[in-house]
């Protein structure tokens, strides 16, 4: 502060603010209007802000040469990356995929949850579960005795195959399956659901609706799922069709009521958060830097 006062050490206070304030004129009158930069919020978040555009015009013979630090400005600026499943599309398409077999099938089909706290691989027809998946359990269960409701079958497994349909897609594809497990494991079930899912149409529906959205999230149209599931009525019971009754809410078999569309999205839209998040944790987990390790000092 001594240097300072010494500068400035017969100059009376009224003439120092007159100088100060006639600089100050004479720079902005010369600044040129290409100087100021654009506010960060008004640029496309695709582009950088030109930083190098600015220093030289703040550096041009006319002006006196300014310090300029990017840092305070870079700061504010988001760090753009391509998100985790931006780059693995099909990741994503997996992720929708798993989703509408927890999320739709299993839950209107009423093995996840289920009333017995059993695996959902495990139930036949929602009340007895099984022990073996060497094959299809094949036990007959008679729900709702002597009611309208009243129906009989042998649906079992996650998706709730009758022996009927499962042997019929061991017949028609028989070289999809996981040998070397035991034919009714969950893997193969899984395989035997995306099979009927894929032939009826629902699984081309939602792949057409699956995308990533700019936050780096699985979107899925909610359109593409309606359409995904009414196509899948005449297999799954719990389905409903375009007219929101089920195909088989009739009296030969037990009047079976179909989950309600709007049920079915919300519950979808959960199964999908469980997958993002379970990705997001392993995305941060691949871009966190590791740990360095000194063996000895």
């Amino acid at each position: 502060m001594g240097v300072k006062r010494d500068r400035f050490r017969g100059f009376s206070l009224p003439v120092v603010f007159s100088l100060s304030m006639g600089l100050a004129i004479v720079l902005i009158t010369l600044l040129p209007v290409s100087a100021q930069a654009p506010p960060v919020k008004n640029l496309p978040v695709s582009q950088p802000f030109p930083l190098q555009d600015v220093s030289q015009n703040l550096s041009q013979p006319t002006i006196p040469q300014v310090e300029l630090s990017p840092l305070p400005l870079l700061q504010r600026l988001p760090i753009l990356q391509p998100s985790f499943l931006s780059q693995y599309p099909d990741t994503a398409r997996l992720m929708a995929v798993r989703a509408f077999l927890r999320g739709a099938i299993h839950y209107a089909e009423g093995t996840y949850p289920n009333p017995l706290g059993a695996s959902p691989y495990r139930v036949i027809l929602g009340q007895e579960t099984f022990d073996s998946f060497d094959d299809h359990p094949r036990k007959m269960v008679t729900l709702n005795w002597g009611t309208p409701y009243e129906v009989t079958s042998d649906a079992a497994g996650s998706c709730q195959f009758t022996s009927e349909i499962w042997d019929k897609l061991h017949q028609d594809y028989p070289h999809v399956w996981r040998s070397d497990l035991p034919a009714f494991h969950p893997q193969n079930q899984d395989i035997g659901c995306l099979i009927l899912w894929t032939e009826m149409g629902g699984y081309k529906a939602l792949m057409a609706g699956t995308s990533v959205n700019a936050e780096g999230k699985v979107a899925v149209d909610v359109e593409q799922f309606t359409t995904s599931v009414q196509t899948s009525c005449t297999i799954w019971a719990s389905f409903p069709c375009a007219n929101g009754v089920g195909a088989y809410d009739q009296a030969q078999v037990g009047y079976q009521k179909a989950k309600a569309i709007e049920e079915m999205w919300q519950n979808f839209q959960v199964a999908l958060a469980d997958q993002q998040q379970l990705v997001d944790f392993m995305s941060d987990a691949i871009a966190r830097p590791q740990p360095t390790f000194q063996i000895g000092r």
